[in-house]
């Protein structure tokens, strides 16, 4: 700022305010123009550093999208090979579970064949006493002596309850004691 204000030409004053005002007025404009400038400057380079990674991100969004279907393509042919495996094996054992039910009523069926001709004779042995039973008692009424005939015929009657307890007996016996023979398959 000049030192000296001592002429007036006209009415403006030496130095003119005008021009001072002026100056201070660029001088703040020169200031702030500098300031936005810089400011400007780095919101260009912010959006420039915003449009780098911008650019960036749909490749990398594909990149990862391709990794998971990767992954799920992965997921899928497991599950469809543990699911085949699976149902194989489930196949297999029940196979192996079937062949082993038909032999089992195989046995079964030539026990029960076994017990069952074994109750026939023992049947027939039983028809037989009775027959035998019969005639002696028709015998012993064509013959009827007295005490000892009732005696005789008491005798018989009993020997073949008593045969006929047995027998019922030992096919009672014979039952319990069949074996039984029910297998499953062999854990895997």
């Amino acid at each position: 700022m000049p030192a000296r204000m001592s002429s007036v030409v006209g009415s403006v004053p030496v130095p003119d305010p005008t021009t001072l005002t002026t100056e201070a007025l660029r001088r703040d404009i020169s200031a702030l123009r500098e300031l936005l400038e810089s400011r400007m400057i780095g919101i260009e380079q912010a959006f420039t550093r915003l449009r780098v990674d911008l650019d960036k991100v749909p490749p990398t969004i594909d990149r990862e999208v391709h990794n998971l279907k990767e992954l799920h393509a992965q997921a899928t042919e497991s599950a469809q090979r543990a699911t085949a495996s699976a149902l194989q094996a489930a196949k297999e054992a029940f196979f192996e579970h079937k062949e082993t039910t038909r032999a089992t009523l195989a046995s079964l069926s030539t026990l029960i064949n076994t017990k069952d001709d074994a109750m026939q004779s023992k049947v027939d042995n039983l028809r037989e006493a009775i027959a035998e039973n019969r005639n002696n008692i028709n015998e012993s009424r064509g013959s009827r002596t007295g005490g000892a005939d009732s005696l005789r015929m008491m005798a018989l009657w009993v020997g073949l309850v008593v045969s006929m307890g047995m027998a019922l007996f030992g096919i009672i016996h014979e039952v319990q004691q069949a074996p039984v023979v029910i297998s499953s398959p062999a854990p895997r």
